[in-house]
């Protein structure tokens, strides 16, 4: 484990390691010249390498990709970049490159159809013809069982009959039907039914179609590039895959109809699991009904599926990609709880995530937008997003998954801003990456650079946009605070008192369940920071004294989220883990080993009286301060987040510890400063900063100077006296004057509607008073990144709120030259496509007030 000094060092001399941020490289049409100028801009702007995105580009993976790829690779060499290729043609994974379309259908994906007849009985006899059933080419009748149904349509525990061995052999099924009525159910294996767009997938459930896939998709790429194999070519990249059996994030057995993931493996290992032959089961799978059989079976077929795919996808990729010296990267669709589900689903998170050396999830299409926490977000995209899982669930995945499957050595990473718009500029950019690394993320992939002609109507923004984007010239300073960020929060120990259980197996059983997000909010919400652990992991937990122990890190506390059913073999390991001294809670249900929560809200206050042991307090409570906590083994570091993007927080934070006095970092801005235990603290809305204890070798911190906020305003510059002009997006910028001389919101009529570049406020002030030792100018509200010239000097940049810059040495007595450029967003330009006029733009310019005065120490 790295020391805590080794990396403040690091960071405050400039030595970094870039090795946090590769973004999205869109390969589209043959244009050597600007994939150069592409890797060249990514290499300045801090990026340690790139994900070469082959969905825009024909002939993937033949000879034209790979002398593309070749160039590219060489290119990336030369800069000292590392380079990860995006494993298909296009999202999502496992279409394996058209061959499955093209000639290869024995490795397409396979599916279970049931298809129902009604029929009452007694009768002396019915026939049906099975063959009548089988309604596509590929179709092969599996199966056909019948069982009773009540007055409500449900099935009758224990009612399930195995009918097969009543098919004759010209086809036709003869039964004679018991009292009663009951549902005739004809099984056929298929390949149709499930989502058209993954119709040619590989079946992720067969060794040999990924076998296939591995052979014509990431064999071709070490055959041609052996020798830069784990050294430029750092990995491959996965996106998406899932099993495709519906077009639906709500795929969850017995709720909609549908087609299910079948092989031909699964017969004897649904068996296996269940003890038994698991033909009379089949029918609850596709049954809407809570019967406890019914649970039993939904549990079995999805604890079969997900461990299934984990080991013959996910698994058999990254052994192949260990094995070649490269590591296997990547996400499935977590979105609106599908991780859990089928569909658009893998089924299980962490198993779909087993085989990959980082953990992790995206974010795109606006689905994470800073200010909404709870209820729904309408989008032009899809059904509306959850916001509770989003901004509560979605970080934590990656992070827990990260911290707690040892091959992955705590790296988990974002895919971020993917298809935001133009409207998101690097203030929302830092926003999310704030909104992450709080949550544990380490790792971001920025969606995307753009080697197209510009203007690319294909999911913007694209940070360089061939020079287009006018927030360009900035972008390095988000990659320093990113790469910062990353390396600070890489290589230590994640501090949680609670682990959370992941709540598959709940939902799987088709009962009433609750989301682990829930419980991950009302933690958070109070400062009580938590990791999601699943089955697999309690299965091999240790506890040591009254402390549950996975790989490495240690907690107080489990929580069991309400679940109407958990499968008995869960049950028995919570009542293990509770009698080796474990205390386990479970919310408004109880099982053996736990003690019942009657309301989640109680929950923070009943850990507190049960010993809950937080290295901090809060006072008063502040449910809108987020924290993450690291350990080192020469110190801790802390992260502070106001999420609230609107109102400043001021509270008195606590550390549970002798020590009185404690280092604060600023970042964004490279400085440092003190902060007293016990005493208050002050975050502007959205601000983000560090605390750290470490009480080592501190000459490579910048000068103690982190600014705070203003104390005293000492001049508040006049709004109307300004000398405005304004310069478009361009690598030279050529100012014009305009007629305005007032500060507010250019983008409205009137002023500059629809300018997109830079607007210079000049103003010349006079300061009568002596220039205190320390000295601030607060530029207010801005949209959004603004530089400052104090006398022709520079003060520097800030690319997200506050805009505080430290004028000290550079403020005389008498006349002074103030000089503010603010750089708007695209969007105030390009603002017709879908992606961007989703998602409002803010306002434009400088907004003030510009105040000047001393700081809070």
């Amino acid at each position: 484990m790295l020391r805590l000094e080794e990396k403040l060092q690091d960071i405050f001399c400039g030595k970094v390691p870039e090795k946090y941020i590769f973004p999205l490289f869109w390969l589209k049409e043959d244009n050597p010249e600007a994939w150069q100028q592409e890797i060249a801009v990514m290499k300045k702007s801090g990026m340690a390498g790139f994900v070469v995105e082959s969905r825009p580009y024909p002939d993937f993976p033949g000879e034209k990709w790979m002398r593309a790829l070749e160039l590219i690779i060489s290119e990336a060499k030369r800069s000292n970049m590392q380079v990860y290729i995006f494993d298909d043609k296009h999202f999502p994974s496992g279409e394996c490159a058209g061959l499955i379309e093209a000639g290869h259908g024995e490795f397409r994906r396979k599916l279970l159809r049931m298809e129902i007849v009604e029929v009452r009985g007694p009768q002396i006899g019915c026939s049906l013809n099975m063959q009548a059933f089988l309604r596509f080419p590929e179709d092969r009748f599996f199966r056909v069982t019948a069982f009773k149904v009540n007055a409500a349509g449900k099935a009758i525990a224990n009612s399930q009959t195995d009918l097969t061995g009543r098919v004759a052999g010209n086809g036709t099924m003869y039964w004679k039907v018991p009292d009663g009525h009951w549902r005739i159910c004809v099984f056929c294996t298929t390949v149709e039914g499930g989502e058209e767009h993954t119709r040619n997938y590989i079946n992720m459930l067969d060794p040999a179609a990924v076998k296939f896939y591995l052979e014509k998709v990431y064999e071709p790429h070490y055959q041609r590039f052996a020798g830069e194999f784990g050294k430029t070519l750092k990995g491959f990249f996965s996106d998406e895959p899932r099993f495709g059996n519906a077009p639906s994030y709500h795929a969850t057995l017995g709720k909609i109809p549908m087609v299910i993931p079948w092989d031909d493996a699964l017969p004897e290992l649904l068996a296996q699991a269940a003890g038994k032959d698991f033909t009379a089961e089949l029918p609850l799978l596709f049954e809407d009904s809570t019967a406890q059989d019914s649970a039993a079976a939904r549990q079995i077929y999805m604890d079969v599926v997900t461990r299934r795919y984990s080991e013959v996808f996910c698994m058999q990729i990254g052994e192949w990609c260990r094995a070649h010296k490269v590591e296997y990267i990547g996400h499935c669709v977590e979105d609106n709880g599908a991780h859990t589900r089928l569909g658009y689903g893998n089924g299980h998170f962490f198993r779909g995530q087993a085989g990959q050396d980082w953990a992790g999830v995206d974010t795109v299409l606006q689905q994470n937008v800073p200010g909404f926490t709870d209820g729904v977000y309408h989008n032009p995209y899809s059904e509306p997003y959850d916001c509770r899982f989003f901004h509560w669930g979605l970080g934590k995945l990656a992070s827990s998954c990260a911290h707690l499957q040892a091959n992955k050595q705590g790296r988990a990473f974002c895919e971020i801003s993917g298809a935001y718009g133009w409207n998101a500029g690097l203030k929302m950019l830092k926003q999310l990456t704030d909104h992450f690394v709080v949550r544990g993320i380490n790792r971001f992939l920025p969606h995307a650079f753009s080697p197209q002609t510009f203007p690319d109507a294909d999911c913007p923004p694209h940070f360089y946009a061939r020079g287009n984007n006018p927030q360009w010239r900035f972008f390095s300073y988000y990659g320093n605070y990113t790469n910062k960020l990353c390396h600070l929060f890489s290589g230590g120990v994640h501090i949680a008192p609670t682990a959370v259980l992941y709540h598959a197996e709940a939902e799987w059983s088709g009962g009433r369940y609750m989301p682990f997000e829930a419980v991950v909010q009302t933690l958070m919400s109070r400062q009580i920071d938590c990791d999601v652990v699943c089955y697999d992991m309690l299965k091999d937990a240790q506890v040591n004294v009254d402390k549950l122990i996975i790989a490495g890190e240690e907690f107080q506390f489990l929580i069991v989220p309400y679940a109407q059913t958990l499968p008995p073999e869960l049950q028995t390991t919570l009542k293990k883990l509770s009698d080796k001294g474990l205390k386990i809670f479970s919310i408004a249900c109880s099982y053996p080993g736990t003690r019942q929560v009657a309301r989640l809200t109680a929950l923070p206050e009943l850990l507190r009286q049960n010993g809950l042991k937080n290295i901090f307090e809060i006072t008063p409570a502040q449910p809108r301060l987020r924290t993450c906590h690291y350990r080192f083994d020469d110190g801790d570091v802390f992260m502070l987040l106001n999420e609230n993007l609107h109102q400043k927080l001021r509270f008195k934070l606590q550390f549970n510890t002798r020590q009185k006095q404690f280092i604060k970092l600023d970042m964004l801005n490279d400085r440092s400063g003190k902060f007293r235990n016990n005493s208050m603290l002050e975050l502007a809305p959205g601000e983000s900063i560090i605390l750290t204890n470490f009480t080592g070798n501190a000459d490579c911190l910048p000068e103690a100077q982190y600014c705070g906020k203003l104390k005293k305003c000492l001049l508040e510059l006049p709004p109307d006296k300004y000398a405005v002009s304004t310069a478009p997006a361009g690598p030279d910028l050529v100012f014009t004057p305009t007629d305005l001389h007032n500060i507010g919101n250019c983008n409205v009529p009137g002023r500059l509607p629809g300018f997109a570049g830079t607007i210079r406020y000049e103003q010349t002030i006079y300061f009568q008073q002596a220039i205190p030792e320390k000295l601030l100018l607060d530029a207010g509200a801005a949209g959004e990144t603004v530089e400052l010239w104090v006398n022709d000097k520079y003060a520097g940049c800030v690319i997200a709120p506050p805009y505080l810059f430290d004028i000290s040495s550079l403020l005389k007595a008498g006349s002074n030259r103030i000089r503010l450029e603010v750089t708007t967003v695209l969007g105030t330009k390009m603002n017709q496509d879908i992606f961007t006029r989703a998602l409002p733009g803010e306002a434009a310019g400088l907004i003030g007030p510009v105040r000047i005065g001393t700081p809070q120490q």
